[in-house]
C-alpha cells in the first residue's frame, strides 16, 4: 500500500482533490497527541523576572490539552468532514453536473433536490459556558485541516478553471436571529475568510427563497467541507420565531452534501430534540453534551484535565495536583473555564511578588477566589453545583429542588416550613415558565403581523422544499 494510501485510506476510492487537502487520517489513538498544544513549551519564560511574566497569561487561552470526552467528538468530527468530501468527489462527472445544475437554479423551485441530494450528516455539541465546547472544535478543525482554504489550480478533470476550497467554515449564530441575518452571518464569515464581497451580491437577492438558494450554492462552489454553526442560545433557536426556519435550512445544506454541526447551549436544543425525524439527521455523528465534572465521580477531571491544565505554568514551583485539586474541587464548578480562571490569577499573584523566582502557593489560589477578575465567574460555578435551583441564570438548565429531597449541594429539607418554601418555588418557577412561553407566543404573533399571508405561506414552503420535506421530494432515506 502506497503511503498516500495510509495518510489518506479515504483515497483507496480513487484520487479525490478535496480530501488530498486535509491533513493525513488520524486513528483515535493518536488523536490526543495531534490535539495537544503548549504555547509555553518553546518560551524560555524562566530568563524572564517573575513580574514580567504577567504579559505571557494570556497564552493560556491557546493551550489545549484534550480529555477522553473530547477525543470521542474530535474522531466524530474528522469522520464528518471527510465523508462529506467524499460524496462530493469532484472527479465524478456526476458530482460535476450536479455542481453545474444548481448553479443554474435561481430560486428553492429551480432546486431540484433529488437530482442535487448528496447527503451529508449532523451533529449536535451542547454544552453551557465554560465547558470548552468551542475552543475544541476550533483545536481539531486546525489539526483535521491545517488549511482552511486551499487554492486549486486548473483542473480539467474536476471541471474548474480555479477554485478556492474552504475546508470548514465556522459561523456565529445570529444575534438579530433573523433568517436573513442568518444568511448573513454564513456570507460574511466567508468574505471574512476569503475577501470576497458575497454579501452585496446578498443583498440584490429579492427576497429569502433567492437568497437561501445563493448562500447554498457559494457554500457548494467552495466546496465548505463542514459548516459549524457556534453560539447557539435558547432565543437564538429554541425560542426563536424563525428557529424552525433555521433548523429547515441547515436540513437543506446537509441534503445539498455539506455537513451540519450545531454548537451551544443544551436549552437552544430542546425544540429540535421534539421532532423525531429532525433529530435523526442531526445524530448521524452524535449528539454530544458535556456536562461539569462532579466531584469524585469524573475520573478525567483529576487524572487528565488538572494535570495537563496546570502544565501551563510561569511559576518555578507550584503546589502538588492532590493540593490544588482540594484546594479549587467544589469552588470552580468543575467548569474547565473557570478552573483556567482561577489558576491564571493565582499565578498573577505569585509573579507579583518580589523575588528572583515565583512560588504559586495555595493561598494564592484561595485569594484568586475572591478577585474581581474570577468572583463573578464563581457565581456560575455556585449556580451549576446547585443545579441553578434559584434560576440565577436563564441560559443554563434548570434543577428544581423537590420537597424533602437533597439538591445538589443543599440540604435536605426536614422541616414543614423548608417544604412548604420548596412547593412554593417550585409553583412560582412553573409560572415563569408558562409566562415565558407566553411572552414567546405572542412574539411571534407580532412578528409574522408585520408578514403578509403570502410571505408567511411562501417563506414556510421554501425552507420546507429546501429541507426535503415536501411530499414531492420523497421520503427520506432510511
Amino acid at each position: 500500500m502506497s503511503n498516500q494510501r495510509r495518510d489518506h485510506p479515504d483515497l483507496a476510492l480513487g484520487p479525490n482533490p478535496l480530501l488530498e487537502a486535509l491533513a493525513p487520517f488520524l486513528p483515535v489513538k493518536d488523536l490526543p497527541a495531534a490535539l495537544r498544544r503548549e504555547p509555553l513549551a518553546n518560551v524560555d519564560w524562566r530568563s524572564l523576572p517573575p513580574e514580567q511574566r504577567e504579559s505571557l497569561l494570556g497564552l493560556s487561552d491557546d493551550h489545549y490539552w484534550p480529555i477522553s470526552p473530547h477525543v470521542h467528538v474530535a474522531a466524530e468530527i474528522q469522520l464528518m468532514l471527510r465523508s462529506g468530501l467524499m460524496q462530493r468527489n469532484p472527479m465524478s462527472l456526476e458530482e460535476q453536473r450536479r455542481i453545474n445544475m444548481l448553479a443554474l437554479a435561481d430560486s428553492v423551485n429551480g432546486v431540484q433536490l433529488q437530482s442535487l441530494r448528496k447527503r451529508a450528516g449532523g451533529s449536535i455539541l451542547a454544552a453551557i459556558t465554560g465547558l470548552g465546547k468551542s475552543t475544541l472544535v476550533e483545536r481539531v478543525l486546525s489539526v483535521l485541516a491545517p488549511q482552511q482554504v486551499v487554492y486549486h489550480g486548473e483542473k480539467r478533470d474536476c471541471g474548474w478553471s480555479v477554485l478556492e476550497q474552504v475546508t470548514y467554515l465556522i459561523v456565529n449564530a445570529p444575534s438579530n436571529a433573523t433568517r436573513r441575518g442568518l444568511f448573513a452571518a454564513i456570507i460574511g464569515a466567508l468574505d471574512a475568510l476569503l475577501g470576497t464581497n458575497y454579501a452585496a451580491d446578498l443583498k440584490r437577492q429579492k427576497n429569502l427563497d433567492e437568497a437561501m438558494v445563493f448562500v447554498a450554492k457559494v457554500l457548494s462552489f467552495h466546496r465548505v467541507g463542514m459548516l459549524a454553526i457556534d453560539e447557539n442560545q435558547p432565543n437564538t433557536l429554541a425560542e426563536n420565531v424563525w428557529g424552525d426556519e433555521f433548523v429547515q435550512y441547515f436540513l437543506g445544506l446537509m441534503n445539498l452534501g455539506i455537513p451540519v454541526l450545531l454548537i451551544g447551549n443544551p436549552l437552544a436544543f430542546s425544540e429540535l430534540d421534539a421532532s423525531a425525524q429532525l433529530l435523526r439527521r442531526f445524530v448521524t455523528h452524535g449528539w454530544h453534551v458535556f456536562t461539569p465534572a462532579t466531584p469524585g465521580a469524573n475520573s478525567w477531571w483529576s487524572n487528565q484535565f488538572l494535570p495537563g491544565a496546570i502544565r501551563f505554568t510561569l511559576c518555578e514551583g507550584v503546589p502538588s495536583i492532590d493540593e490544588i485539586h482540594e484546594a479549587t474541587s467544589g469552588v470552580d464548578g468543575g467548569l474547565q473555564g473557570i478552573f483556567m480562571a482561577i489558576w491564571k490569577d493565582g499565578q498573577k499573584s505569585a509573579l507579583r511578588r518580589a523575588g528572583e523566582a515565583a512560588r504559586l502557593t495555595v493561598e494564592d489560589l484561595k485569594a484568586a477566589a475572591l478577585s474581581p477578575n474570577v468572583a463573578k465567574l464563581l457565581e456560575i460555578a455556585r449556580a451549576v453545583s446547585a443545579g441553578n435551583a434559584s434560576s440565577r441564570f436563564n441560559d443554563i438548565p434548570h434543577q428544581p429542588e423537590a420537597p424533602n429531597q437533597e439538591g445538589i449541594g443543599c440540604p435536605i429539607a426536614t422541616k414543614q416550613g423548608e417544604a412548604s418554601e420548596a412547593l412554593s418555588r417550585i409553583s412560582r418557577q412553573l409560572k415563569q415558565q408558562e409566562s415565558r412561553k407566553q411572552k414567546k407566543k405572542e412574539k411571534d404573533m407580532a412578528a409574522r403581523k408585520n408578514l403578509s399571508e403570502d410571505d408567511l405561506r411562501r417563506g414556510a414552503d421554501a425552507h420546507a422544499r429546501f429541507a426535503g420535506e415536501q411530499a414531492d421530494q420523497g421520503e427520506l432515506d432510511i
